[in-house]
């Protein structure tokens, strides 16, 4: 999803989250979510929280550089951190 040139860069976002398990692949539970933007009632699927999370990190990136505001290294980028940013029982909350 572009941003629109004629509007300013968002804010915030807000996304009504469903999750739900989709069984086990290999002995590990397999979650799938949606997000459903309340505004347009448009719904994006997501078969991994991987991409879930790509997803939102794509659309901080697109209003940072809608707004010019595009820092050559972000604190949470997964590729930084060496993680997803999807915290598993091990990670601290």
């Amino acid at each position: 999803m572009e941003p629109q040139d004629d509007l300013p860069p968002r804010q915030y976002f807000s996304y009504l989250l469903r999750l739900w398990n989709a069984g086990e692949d290999a002995g590990t539970m397999v979650w799938q979510a949606s997000l459903e933007d309340p505004l347009t009632g448009q719904r994006n699927g997501f078969s991994t929280l991987e991409a879930l999370y790509h997803f939102l990190q794509e659309q901080i990136q697109q209003q940072e550089q809608a707004a010019g505001e595009i820092m050559p290294e972000r604190l949470w980028d997964a590729q930084a951190q060496g993680h997803t940013g999807i915290p598993d029982s091990g990670d601290a909350q």
